[in-house]
């Protein structure tokens, strides 16, 4: 039982919280610069204004009682205020004074000393936290002045997941595609793997919401800020700012929903740490979801293995009608929050209709927008720098990171501010040695205290003063950009892709690029590796041929992937990379598919050749699969031969793969429809009956319609009917 404590009078409140806490915050920690243009008096009076409003503060919140957790946040807002010399307009200050008004049930039900009520109390709360923080997601490269905060379902695609068939069941159970709920209610534990920018995290987010708005409580934990691997309730209520009793209550209750985000950023004590106390938690507290997402790691199929009590599934590549979807939403939403001249709606849908087009026209552009976060960066490049879309991958990073970039000129900060005097050069210099540094150290966040080194010594070099590294942290602490503050004191790039390209560039213009080969072996390092091959000036050649000298399978996908980022590359590095990748040939499984996949554009015409009659109906899909996941348009007539291949699900799952990755091509319309024109209604029956079951995705609904149409029109010996016209 809580004890019941005497109910203080306002000003006493005010007295005690003052004495006990604001007062020894703000004395001695501060005193005005010499330096600054702002008379003295005035600033003596911003800090006892500040100092007040902490203290009304913590007198909103109606208790006298101040946890260490929320003594440590008061802290660090006067210091990071302080910084900025207690300017009125701080915009942490304000979220402050709010969140703590909020707290004011929670510490009224504390001293109410009723457990019951406690507990009700703090799960009211925790839900609306929840909600509040993952509800909402930032649309990033608007260059406003202040942060676009949308609701996460005015923007979110619904993610679909893949789960790879057994064997044996290649042929009947490829495509199937569903929603992570369904998943959920087949299997409470679930391993979600997806590349960078796959949409994990926000995906992590939108079940958080889902789960407190139905009624359960749902505890959300970033691997990255894990300092060890323990996942007992106190840990769980900690990393949550949660009392423990709430999290145990959860658990008894069968309420709880585990999301765990980024095992593979994980060092590996701490990744083993995490599976051990998983393990422990599911034998000890039986009944609760859990979501656990990664990157892949090490070799295909190897994160899957950590966690054997859990399906696994992939994140599928966004289909071209989920695209097209993304699109309508993103530009919408980037017109509703920064309007220009004329009509929202119209405005929003020409610039829709003009990118999708542009991308459709493309084959480059299209094998890029395949996630949530490459087709963002299509649709900030598209707003911005004309309309123009590079088909080049590190072109169009540098592209985006010139637009992040501008959103700190000097427009965005006040006309002193020392960041606005830096030009984008100087800044992506500035970003450039702090992403390798956290790189280098396998990080995803990084202290504050190591950001204020880094700018402290890069500062001299771009022109700048050491001196300011303090007050640059402080002006782009709250501007959304590269470089954001993920949580109190603890800053990371907005996404893992900017800090491995920079860290890519840093690299490349150090002349330190030889360093990168021999970390092919890490997952951490291939992107850099591959988008390091694309920076101008850099040695692709020689990167490609060390590492096929590895003669490893691993180094020699990548090796591929360095030849479709590098600009130029010598003929015998492409033709050897070729060579060894026909030894790869034909992929015997859908894990391999994809890992051969990986290769990009130089495999297409390997699969291609690849396909031949006597192929097996499995490796023939394994085939038709990695060709797919590449998007080799010229396969389409190789793959249109099996159309009336003896092997009825062989020729169904031909037309499936015209259908769903090919169908935005006339070729593969053209040959499609030539194609069912000339089959039989028992033929077209059967095709008909085995589409079912591949998921309506893009042109396969289109298809099975008009079979469907065909089927009746030849049985009524009427004309036959022609495929449907397929809308944008």
């Amino acid at each position: 039982m809580i004890p019941k404590r005497k109910k203080l009078t306002e000003q006493e409140l005010r007295d005690a919280l003052n004495a006990k806490v604001v007062a020894p915050l703000f004395k001695g920690k501060w005193a005005p610069p010499t330096s600054s243009q702002i008379p003295a008096v005035v600033l003596q009076n911003r800090r006892k204004r500040a100092q007040e409003r902490v203290l009304e503060a913590l007198v909103s919140r109606g208790s006298a009682v101040v946890p260490p957790d929320l003594i440590q946040a008061t802290n660090h807002l006067v210091m990071s205020w302080a910084g900025v010399l207690f300017d009125d307009g701080y915009a942490p200050a304000e979220r402050f004074e709010i969140e703590r008004a909020k707290e004011r049930d929670i510490a009224l039900a504390l001293e109410s000393g009723n457990p019951a009520k406690v507990l009700e109390v703090q799960e009211k709360e925790y839900r609306r936290r929840i909600i509040e923080t993952h509800g909402r997601i930032e649309l990033r490269g608007l260059q406003t002045s202040h942060r676009i905060l949308l609701d996460l379902d005015k923007v979110f695609i619904p993610l679909h997941l893949e789960q790879f068939p057994q064997p044996g069941e290649e042929l009947a159970m490829f495509g199937r595609r569903k929603d992570v709920l369904t998943a959920l209610s087949e299997s409470e534990k679930l391993l979600i793997v997806g590349g960078p920018g796959s949409g994990k995290s926000t995906l992590v987010s939108w079940l958080a919401t889902h789960s407190a708005n139905k009624g359960d409580l749902p505890f959300v934990l970033a691997v990255r800020s894990l300092q060890n691997g323990s996942l007992a309730v106190a840990d769980i209520a900690k990393l949550n700012s949660v009392d423990a009793s709430l999290v145990t209550s959860a658990f008894e209750q069968h309420r709880a929903v585990l999301l765990v985000d980024g095992l593979d950023e994980a060092q590996d004590t701490v990744r083993n740490s995490l599976v051990e106390s998983l393990e422990k938690l599911s034998a000890s507290c039986p009944g609760f979801a859990a979501v656990v997402t990664s990157r892949p790691v090490g070799q295909a199929g190897e994160v899957e293995k950590l966690l054997p009590g859990f399906a696994s599934y992939n994140l599928a590549n966004l289909s071209a009608s989920e695209v097209n979807e993304f699109i309508d939403k993103w530009c919408l939403a980037a017109e509703e929050s920064a309007p220009r001249m004329g009509n929202v709606t119209d405005e929003a849908q020409k610039s829709a209709v003009d990118l999708k087009q542009r991308i459709e026209r493309s084959p480059s552009v299209r094998r890029i927008a395949v996630n949530p976060l490459l087709t963002t960066i299509l649709c900030v490049v598209h707003r911005f720098l004309g309309k123009t879309i590079p088909e080049h991958r590190v072109t169009l990073y540098d592209k985006c990171t010139d637009v992040l970039l501008y959103e700190w000129d000097r427009a965005k900060f006040a006309e002193d501010a020392t960041v606005g005097k830096l030009d984008a050069n100087a800044k992506r210099k500035l970003l450039m040695g702090l992403a390798r540094a956290m790189q280098d150290g396998g990080n995803a966040e990084i202290s504050e205290a190591e950001v204020v080194e880094h700018f402290r010594k890069v500062l001299p070099e771009i022109g700048g003063s050491g001196l300011d590294a303090k007050s640059i942290v402080n002006e782009i602490r709250d501007r959304s950009g590269l470089l954001v503050e993920k949580r109190p004191g603890y800053f990371g790039f907005s996404h893992l892709t900017f800090q491995e390209y920079l860290t890519a560039l840093d690299y490349v213009h150090s002349g330190d690029w030889k360093q990168l080969v021999p970390r092919f072996e890490s997952t951490h390092w291939h992107e850099v590796i591959a988008l390091a091959a694309g920076v101008q000036g850099n040695h692709a050649g020689e990167m490609v041929k060390a590492l096929l000298a590895e003669k490893n399978t691993t180094a020699l996908i990548l090796a591929a992937q360095c030849l479709e980022t590098a600009i130029t590359v010598p003929v015998q590095a492409r033709e050897e990379t070729k060579r060894q990748l026909r030894a790869l040939l034909p992929p015997k499984s859908f894990r391999s598919a994809e890992e051969i996949a990986k290769a990009g554009l130089i495999a297409g015409p390997l699969l291609t050749d690849n396909l031949k009659e006597e192929i097996k109906g499995e490796e023939f899909v394994y085939t038709i699969y990695a060709i797919g996941l590449i998007q080799y348009i010229p396969a389409i007539p190789a793959i249109a031969k099996f159309l009336n291949n003896a092997n009825i699900p062989v020729a169904a799952y031909a037309a499936h793969a015209l259908a769903h990755y090919f169908y935005h091509t006339e070729t593969a319309r053209r040959i499609l429809e030539t194609a069912l024109l000339s089959m039989s209604i028992a033929l077209l029956k059967q095709l008909h009956a085995i589409l079912l079951n591949y998921p309506p995705l893009d042109g396969v609904l289109l298809v099975r319609r008009a079979i469907n149409k065909l089927i009746k029109s030849k049985s009524q010996a009427e004309p036959s009917s022609k495929l449907p016209k397929r809308t944008a």
